[in-house]
């Protein structure tokens, strides 16, 4: 049975789609009906050998236009011909095509993507499922997050163009993609941030409420941590966290094979040899593991923004785990260290899920041959982002060795949780030294 709708203001059709255990024969019914008081105004059936069902199908569009008082006369005549058009005459390319229709009804526009991409496979000829294949964005948009990676790219282009505010109407973006539009992200040039949240009733909103984790597609919260020489002799380390969805994560045997995307970051591991180093379980069942690419330089590849990194050092660190899809919204939890990166960690990390901060408590650790200690700082997590992503500043802390001038306010730390509900987390930190920087990620446990 396939069911799918289409809609004017105040009216939706309803088709449904049967076919007999003998796969011989069809029964086709559509109902119109006026959504505001819930009364039938139109309706039509079919049944018929399956040699005439796409004739049926046409015919059941036009009695749906009658119903509607449309004329097919009064149409302009590309959508006329468009109409009149049988797409596909291979039925198991039409089953595919009307499983994607069924999908990105849903928001699951990656396998939408998939389906309609299939029914291309099996009739090359069958232009719109193409152009739908093409259309469809590679993430799921079942809520702000997904709808946040689809938008990315729109709204990076939007500000490039040096306009400082980007408005979007969330609902409306869903609503549109959902019934597969093309949205453009705009931009007010005069519009300022306060005026903005003043106005924007989404400015606050929260994208993780309590039992809606099953609702988000899966991702991967990974930390990676490479350093590069910006001028001869002086090495700057980079160290960050951040969601990726799950095709843009390959790994194999050796553990991760590539990271990201063209368009914003993207990691290769390419001829340089990799080792998992570690890992953990979390207590909803998902494993966090580590390791690293060690080559020498050129054997791996970084991107930024289609820019090549150039002069890498010698390793590419990196930590993956699942990431959560719903954040807790009561208690508190204390993160310990658990394995990663950094060497003889200690501290803690209290999370406080009423009020979203993150707090580090004496945090000590080696990395890259400086040693640290009492770091301290006080940030909140993202409630627009499932994971919580988190970053910050430490506000106190020392260097024991390794450091000419250190500075906890000048270093940064970042973080993802891990986990169905927050069973964990990703740091990442990049501390300044007074002759460069140090960098590492790690994994905490409560």
């Amino acid at each position: 049975m396939k069911s799918t709708h289409f809609a004017w203001p105040g009216l939706c059709a309803l088709c449904l789609v049967g076919v007999s255990a003998q796969a011989e024969r069809f029964d086709l019914e559509s109902v119109i009906l006026e959504s505001r008081t819930a009364h039938a105004v139109g309706g039509a059936k079919r049944s018929g050998d399956m040699a005439t069902f796409f004739t049926a199908q046409k015919e059941m569009v036009y009695a749906a236009l009658g119903d509607l008082g449309i004329s097919l006369d009064s149409l302009p005549a590309d959508v006329r011909k468009n109409l009149e058009r049988i797409h596909t005459t291979n039925f198991a390319a039409f089953r595919m095509f009307s499983l994607g229709l069924d999908a990105q009804d849903q928001g699951k526009f990656a396998e939408a993507k998939a389906f309609f991409a299939k029914a291309v496979e099996l009739d090359p000829n069958f232009q719109l499922a193409g152009e739908l294949s093409v259309a469809m964005p590679n993430n799921n948009v079942t809520g702000t997050v997904q709808l946040q990676a689809a938008l990315a790219a729109a709204a990076k282009s939007a500000t490039a163009s040096g306009k400082v505010q980007v408005e979007v109407d969330l609902s409306g973006a869903i609503a549109a993609l959902q019934s597969g539009q093309t949205v453009v992200v705009g931009s007010r040039p005069d519009a300022s941030a306060a005026q903005s949240n003043s106005s924007n009733t989404n400015a606050d909103f929260t994208s993780n409420p309590p039992g809606s984790g099953t609702n988000y597609a899966d991702r991967l919260a990974v930390g990676v941590s490479y350093s590069a020489q910006n001028t001869p002799g002086v090495s700057v380390a980079v160290a960050s966290t951040n969601e990726w969805t799950l095709d843009q994560v390959s790994n194999d045997g050796a553990g991760l094979l590539t990271l990201g995307d063209v368009a914003e970051f993207r990691a290769t591991r390419a001829s340089a040899t990799s080792a998992v180093a570690g890992s953990l379980s979390l207590a909803d069942g998902s494993t966090v593991s580590w390791g690293a690419w060690q080559a020498g330089a050129g054997s791996f590849s970084v991107t930024s923004n289609g820019a090549a990194i150039t002069s890498l050092g010698p390793q590419f660190q990196y930590l993956i785990g699942q990431a959560t899809r719903a954040m807790p919204t009561s208690g508190s939890a204390t993160f310990v260290p658990a394995g990663g990166h950094l060497s003889n960690v200690s501290g803690s990390i209290g999370v406080d899920f009423v009020n979203r901060n993150v707090q580090l408590n004496n945090l000590g650790f080696d990395v890259s041959g400086a040693s640290f200690a009492a770091l301290n700082g006080l940030t909140q997590y993202s409630n627009t982002v499932a994971s919580g992503f988190f970053k910050g500043n430490f506000s106190s802390g020392t260097c024991i060795a390794g450091c000419s001038a250190f500075s906890p306010t000048a270093s940064v730390f970042t973080g993802n949780f891990l986990g169905k509900g927050a069973d964990g987390l990703v740091l990442s930190t990049v501390l300044s030294t007074g002759t460069g920087t140090v960098a590492g990620v790690h994994a905490f446990k409560p």
